[in-house]
């Protein structure tokens, strides 16, 4: 199976913690793995499904192509992870995770359509055996995605002579994590500390 789908912080309405998430396909819609990971303790759950028949919840008799239920679960998920540019909006279609027993979670996916149509699916998502490199590998998962962007923008529209020191204009963009301006925009404080006195020449 490959990664269709990889989330890094999803977080779900009767949870709070934060996961990574995967979805990993076949060629096909099935079979189809859900692969979950806690922000926090870095605990791991799987569920492999092989027919989207055997999720279906208790008492509903109604069932869906694989196809629309693979795109709303994947389009659910999204939605709630927080890492996405754009918000989006799904219509018909609520993803939630719940706690079950023995360290078991149940993966929810409830979907309406035509107002009368109501079709709900459960996703045992059984723990997996966890060791020490499965941790460290998380751990260096988290700084690889936590790494922010360090830029700095500013222009100067006013010709001076060598020895002039650069009038910059007001407008300028930067990540303050990383850069500094001074007042008279002279002087650049990087995170380290350390300081960068700047000037161009004719």
């Amino acid at each position: 199976m490959e990664a269709n789908l990889s989330l890094p912080r999803v977080e779900f309405p009767s949870h709070n913690d934060f996961f990574r998430v995967e979805v990993a396909l076949t060629k096909k819609d099935v079979p189809m793995r859900i692969w979950m990971e806690s922000k926090e303790s870095k605990a791991q759950w799987e569920c492999v499904v092989k027919d989207f028949k055997e999720h279906l919840g208790k008492g509903v008799t109604h069932h869906l192509p694989s196809n629309v239920i693979l795109t709303s679960l994947q389009d659910g998920l999204s939605s709630m992870d927080h890492d996405v540019e754009e918000e989006m909006e799904v219509d018909g279609c609520d993803v939630d995770l719940t706690e079950s027993q023995d360290g078991h979670l149940n993966l929810e996916l409830n979907l309406k359509a035509f107002r009368s149509l109501e079709v709900k699916y459960d996703f045992d998502m059984k723990p997996m055996k966890i060791e020490k490199v499965d941790i460290l590998e998380a751990k260096i998962r988290d700084l690889e995605e936590d790494k922010i962007p360090a830029f700095l923008f500013v222009s100067s529209t006013e010709a001076v002579n060598q020895d002039e020191d650069i009038v910059w204009d007001e407008e300028s963009s930067s990540n303050e994590d990383f850069f500094e301006l001074s007042e008279d925009m002279t002087e650049l404080r990087l995170e380290s500390t350390r300081r960068v006195s700047f000037s161009a020449g004719g």
